[in-house]
């Protein structure tokens, strides 16, 4: 007995079959946009974080937590409030606290004033890098420009990447270049 004829070989006179294993090509082009489809996904997911994010920050000014220490100067409720909250999402989503507060403020900004944003951020076509750029740089912005800054951006950022590139023509245009 030999290896061959322990094949299943087709019947004499099938037709020759057809290969169903893709190509490098095509395998290739099947893992990015795998990549691209979860990257869609986990921005949508950012979306819904920006809302649990600002609905601790509610529940938590709800509480009216008011600064016990004795020495110094006193705290304001709010932020009291702000400084807990920083603390504890830093700790449980083991961040440092800026990037606590940054993800504070810019899940503020995305439920608020960046309606758009959040939008695009939901539906994938942005990433929340971008989205926390947009609330970022508009801190200084009246919030009558915001929805003209959205405008402005939002097509730009589309498909495009947060990273540097050396180019001044391709990064964020200052909020002193937009009215206010």
């Amino acid at each position: 007995m030999t290896r061959g004829s322990l094949t299943i070989d087709r019947p004499v006179g099938a037709p020759a079959p057809v290969s169903v294993v893709p190509s490098k090509r095509q395998r290739f082009a099947a893992a990015v946009s795998a990549v691209v489809s979860q990257h869609r996904a986990i921005a949508a997911a950012y979306a819904v974080l920006t809302d649990l994010v600002e609905e601790a920050r509610l529940a938590g000014t709800a509480l009216h937590t008011t600064d016990s220490f004795t020495g110094g100067p006193q705290w304001s409720s709010d932020m009291v409030v702000e400084r807990q909250l920083i603390t504890e999402l830093a700790v449980a989503l083991h961040q440092s606290e800026n990037d606590a507060r940054r993800l504070l403020y810019t899940s503020e900004g995305l439920t608020g004033a960046f309606a758009a944003t959040r939008a695009a951020l939901e539906s994938g076509a942005i990433s929340y890098r971008h989205a926390e750029k947009i609330v970022q740089h508009s801190a200084t912005l009246a919030r009558s420009s915001v929805a003209d800054y959205e405008r402005a951006l939002l097509p730009q950022f589309s498909g495009t990447s947060t990273q540097p590139r050396g180019d001044a023509s391709t990064s964020i245009p200052p909020p002193t270049a937009w009215p206010t």
